[in-house]
């Protein structure tokens, strides 16, 4: 188990898969020195958990990591998937947001 922090680029629709399993994909770009963009699948019954998300909010995403091989006339190929189980939004609150009352003044310098 992994969390990671970013901001959502895209959801995808609802996919579905063999049987009654269905999944969707959400985009997010995390928020490291070097951003990087992650594709993080929800299966099942976690889809429901991105449905009141949108483009742009900032979440925390906890998530494992999954791997298969793939064997076919002697070609093997390695993949590894990211699949999300939990999301919280991550609401940002500005110093103005936290402390309505207080005012700031830049030229109120303490010396």
């Amino acid at each position: 188990m992994a969390e990671i922090k970013g901001q959502i680029l895209e959801i995808g629709d609802s996919i579905a898969s063999k049987g009654t399993n269905k999944y969707r994909n959400l985009i997010l770009k995390t928020e490291e020195k070097y951003p990087q963009v992650l594709c993080i699948e929800f299966w099942n019954d976690k889809v429901n958990q991105i449905l009141n998300l949108n483009v742009k909010d900032t979440v925390t995403i906890s998530y494992n990591i999954r791997g298969s091989r793939w064997q076919k006339d002697n070609i093997v190929k390695y993949y590894t998937k990211l699949v999300g189980w939990k999301v919280s939004e991550s609401k940002e609150v500005s110093n103005a947001e936290y402390s309505p009352d207080r005012e700031t003044y830049e030229d109120d310098l303490p010396f």
